[in-house]
């Protein structure tokens, strides 16, 4: 359980910074809409699933 919740924070963190270096690293080549659009639908669900450990 307690694993469990590490490893969802953790992976929340790193949808959040992904999220904020595609915002402010606006790559030409790589789809940024599509990458952001990931990144956010990824930390809402880390968010819910978060809500529903505690």
């Amino acid at each position: 359980m307690d694993l469990k919740y590490k490893v969802k924070v953790i992976f929340l963190i790193i949808n959040v910074v992904i999220l904020i270096s595609s915002i402010f690293l606006k790559d030409v080549k790589v789809k940024n809409t599509v990458r952001t659009g990931i990144s956010i639908a990824l930390i809402v669900f880390s968010i819910f699933s978060l809500l529903k450990l505690i």
